[in-house]
């Protein structure tokens, strides 16, 4: 018998079928090993023609691979994932045949694609032992990444390259499913014992951290990783372009352009340090400099025998870098250079945009107009809404061909969104008469949101999520071309709109209006599995001056009115009601919503500490986690400030009253109510609390006026400069002045609750 497989598996039905399939042409036996799997892994690697074994999962990979093999009774072993396929048309069985006695080990080159934060999919090669003898020296070790190269070294043996590809899936997943691998890791990975056997599980965890989007700790291991690993080591160089790559994440352009320099001068012929350098010099306008590393990395795509293999590499294709490459010479006077090979790859990739822009920049900047009117009228017919096509449309809008009159859309819709397939087409469908362009900024989607967003005809963007709202909102806010700008959230929907009343309104519009107030209705789950509805007005509609002129401001709760304030534009009134369903989810969402709500407001206020909104704001989440006493003095805190809009001071004071009734303070609730009341009298939560701390007090004559007074305008339309209020039901109402009217308190007051009032 010449060839085993050993695979260790569990709960694989997805995938076991059609790795064995990829392997069973070259293999005597296939042996899987079943961890533990309660779906049908077992019966499917049985009906594919595998050994299967039982195996009590001990949280020890090398333990599990040790045992694999020990089943093995080949002369070589073939080590596989279930998530893995072997390349079709291997040469195994010739390369055994002619393996030499003293060769106890094979690299095969493991080619993995992972989805970034980015959106994108990066390709990395690595090679990995993944073929070796049947030999009773050879061992696995290590409790995850668990190597073998070790005991056949030390057997005496050799380990020789090959050709051979193994496609690994196990990374490119859904974000959410590729988190909880990354944490499982993790948990393996946090062993000081392991840690401290070898130095090397520092830079796994760096990576694990580094995928988890935890830079802080990903840094502290990386540094841990370079000082303690041999720089010898085969993965010394892939050690160094991580730590580019963390440095280049945080902004520290110096530090990673010093790593990314160790890496090469370890190893010169690999593409991810020349490709990181490429793009530093590339964003740092050093075009020269780029434009050599661009050529490098070139170089090797043409010359296989040039790419020499260190721990793992990317494997890139021309349409990532080679525009780029062609802008860099032009930029450097080497038109000649950068037009041949631009002409090239457009030849074999008519349809890539990225190229046609470049050759459009090409064009214009060597004055050959009619060329370059003739493909700015081919990319304008491809992609309409893309600034840079827009700005040269209006540049040569004297000419007479029809492609440049085009009127520009009157209302943009602007939206940020993630991993939204669910919302999105709910959003878009309810806008999608009253708008005229959509500009979608995906923040890292791994879902189908992007082929939703095609099916409008929206120009989607990419945006690398800083954990800053306004960023992306100002980034998407770039591209917009409107004369007016909609902002929505994909869990949003216009509610019953005369969309030619609002048109009308915004053409005769004065130029003093800068802004159409929207009413916002919101359901908010609560703990007890019911909903109320919260209602505010917002300006979501604004006049779109052009940014920077305007702007968001605010890491999260991003808000328009102060750049609208700066430029002393109106914000008037109007019928647009917005239906938000964000807070109406399954709670543990809602309180995962809050929390990393709560992380960037904590951010906002360190950065701005005058920042009074953002206080409110805090406060307001702070409740929400059902966090009191700490929500009372970031609302007061607010107030401090003397820098919010009466409408939130009033939205403020409402809250204090609020939790001050949760605090059996009924004479502190009640002055706030009153102070909000002063500012904005139609709030219907503010006059109940009110009311209900009157109750409390034991004032019944003046309660029971309050709550009669409440029900005489129960049915009338709230004030929408109100910044939010609370539907009360008529119901609570008609209880208070029950008890009012006995002069008794037979109310139960819930402690637990973060209602004043018990609905």
């Amino acid at each position: 018998m010449l060839l085993s497989a050993c695979i260790i598996a569990k709960n694989e039905t997805l995938n076991i079928s059609q790795c064995i399939d990829s392997i069973k042409a070259y293999c005597d036996e296939i042996i899987v090993l079943d961890t533990g799997s309660e779906d049908d892994t077992a019966h499917k690697a049985i009906a594919a023609g595998a050994k299967v074994f039982n195996y009590s999962w001990r949280n020890d990979f090398a333990n599990a691979r040790n045992k694999a093999i020990d089943y093995a009774l080949g002369n070589f072993i073939l080590v596989i994932d279930a998530d893995e396929e072997l390349q079709a048309d291997s040469p195994i069985r010739e390369i055994l045949a002619i393996t030499k006695t003293k060769i106890g080990g094979i690299l095969v080159n493991v080619i993995s694609s992972a989805n970034m934060i980015d959106g994108q999919s990066q390709t990395f090669v690595s090679p990995q032992l993944r073929i070796f003898r049947n030999h009773q020296g050879f061992k696995f070790e290590g409790k995850i990444h668990e190597q073998i190269a070790k005991s056949i070294l030390k057997s005496g043996f050799e380990i020789v390259k090959s050709d051979l590809k193994i496609i690994h899936h196990g990374y490119n997943l859904p974000k959410h499913l590729l988190d909880k691998k990354h944490l499982r890791n993790l948990e393996m990975l946090n062993d000081d014992e392991l840690i401290a056997r070898n130095p090397i599980y520092h830079f796994h965890r760096a990576k694990t951290y580094l995928a988890l989007g935890d830079l802080v700790k990903s840094e502290q291991d990386i540094t841990e990783a370079i000082k303690k690993v041999a720089k010898t080591h085969v993965s010394y160089p892939t050690i160094l372009n991580y730590a580019s790559t963390i440095a280049q994440r945080k902004g520290e352009f110096q530090n990673s352009y010093f790593y990314s320099t160790e890496s090469l001068k370890i190893e010169p012929n690999q593409v991810t340090a020349h490709l990181k350098l490429a793009e530093l010099f590339l964003n740092a306008n050093d075009f020269t400099q780029a434009a050599k590393h661009y050529q490098i990395i070139f170089d090797m795509q043409k010359d296989d025998c040039k790419k020499v293999s260190v721990g793992g590499d990317l494997e890139i294709s021309e349409d990532v870098f080679l525009p780029k490459m062609a802008y860099c010479y032009h930029r450097t006077n080497n038109s000649g250079k950068a037009n041949q090979l631009l002409e090239q790859f457009i030849a074999s990739n008519p349809k890539n945009i990225d190229a046609k822009m470049v050759k459009l920049n090409f064009l214009l900047r060597e004055g050959k107009t009619e060329e370059f009117m003739n493909l700015l009228i081919e990319i304008s017919r491809i992609i309409p809404n893309e600034p840079t096509i827009i700005n040269l449309k209006s540049i040569y809008s004297h000419t007479e061909t029809s492609e440049f009159k085009q009127k520009n859309p009157k209302i943009s819709l602007s939206m940020i969104v993630k991993n939204e397939e669910k919302m999105l087409e709910g959003c878009l469908d309810s806008v999608k008469s009253f708008v005229d362009e959509i500009v979608i900024v995906d923040t890292g989607s791994t879902d189908k949101t992007f082929e939703i967003a095609n099916k409008y005809n929206a120009k989607v963007l990419h945006f690398d999520w800083n954990d800053h709202f306004s960023d992306a909102r100002n980034f998407a806010l770039k591209h917009t071309s409107g004369d007016w700008v909609l902002y929505l959230d994909a869990d949003e929907r216009l509610k019953n709109i005369n969309y030619s009343s609002i048109r009308n309104i915004l053409d005769t519009a004065s130029e003093d209006v800068g802004a159409l107030l929207c009413t916002i209705e919101s359901l908010h789950r609560k703990d007890d599995g019911s909903s109320e509805m919260h209602r505010g007005s917002y300006p979501r509609l604004f006049r779109n001056y052009g940014y920077p002129t305007i702007k968001f401001t605010g890491k999260v709760h991003e808000q328009i009115t102060p750049a609208l304030r700066q430029l002393n534009k109106q914000i008037i009134e109007s019928d647009i009601v917005i239906e938000h369903l964000g807070y109406n989810f399954d709670l543990q969402t809602i309180r995962d919503k809050t929390i990393r709500n709560y992380q960037l407001l904590i951010k906002q206020v360190n950065d701005e500490p005058t920042n009074g909104y953002a206080w409110f704001q805090l406060g307001q989440t702070l409740g929400r986690l059902k966090l009191v006493e700490q929500s009372i003095m970031a609302l007061e805190f607010a107030i401090g400030t003397d820098t919010l809009s009466d409408s939130i001071k009033a939205a403020t004071y409402t809250s204090l009253s609020q939790l001050k009734g949760i605090m059996k303070e009924f004479d502190k609730a009640l002055t706030f109510a009153e102070k909000s009341l002063q500012i904005s009298s139609n709030q219907l939560f503010a006059r109940n609390l009110k009311a209900y701390a009157l109750l409390h007090l034991g004032r019944f004559g003046q309660a029971q006026a309050a709550f009669e007074e409440i029900l005489a305008t129960f049915d009338k339309k709230a004030n929408s400069q109100v910044a939010f209020d609370i539907e009360v039901p008529k119901s609570i109402v008609l209880k208070g002045l029950e008890m009012a009217k006995n002069r008794t308190l037979n109310f139960r007051f819930d402690q637990n609750s973060f209602d004043f009032i018990k609905f």
